[in-house]
């Protein structure tokens, strides 16, 4: 469909430098939720639910970068919590956040997120968040790594 080829092509665009940001917002919003969602239909439908929502989280993932790296920090920090709504356990998305509220001079909402996804991983997975995303706790509050 529409959705599943322009974000194709927006994200090898954006792969080879070109600034397909607004295409790709604007082919984002035709994402209307997981295909088949709560349908009594079997699980035939599986692999196309599977791979629009790949194409949907890279979507999110790409716009999020570009606006990081044009140092929009508060409109890539809204492209990253919409991966934390769709997925509560992804940290890299969670971490994203984190440095945009650091670079927005916002450590304590940094932290609280810190310790939501603490809070997740744990509960979820009975697990610690990565070394990397520590070592960014840790930076934030001021410690050496």
């Amino acid at each position: 469909g529409i959705f599943e080829h322009d974000t194709v092509a927006c994200l090898r665009e954006l792969r080879r430098g070109l600034d397909a940001s607004p295409k790709l917002r604007d082919t984002l919003a035709l994402y209307r939720g997981d295909f088949l969602q709560g349908e009594k239909v079997g699980d035939w439908h599986l692999e196309i639910h599977d791979r629009l929502q790949r194409l949907y989280r890279d979507g999110l993932r790409a716009l999020g970068n570009q606006e990081a790296v044009l140092e929009h920090f508060e409109e890539a920090a809204g492209w990253f919590e919409r991966l934390i709504a769709i997925d509560e356990l992804d940290e890299d998305a969670y971490r994203r956040i984190m440095q945009c509220r650091m670079r927005m001079g916002d450590r304590a909402d940094a932290a609280r997120l810190y310790q939501k996804l603490v809070d997740r991983l744990e509960t979820e997975l009975g697990t610690q968040p990565s070394r990397e995303t520590r070592a960014m706790y840790l930076e934030l509050q001021g410690q050496r790594v």
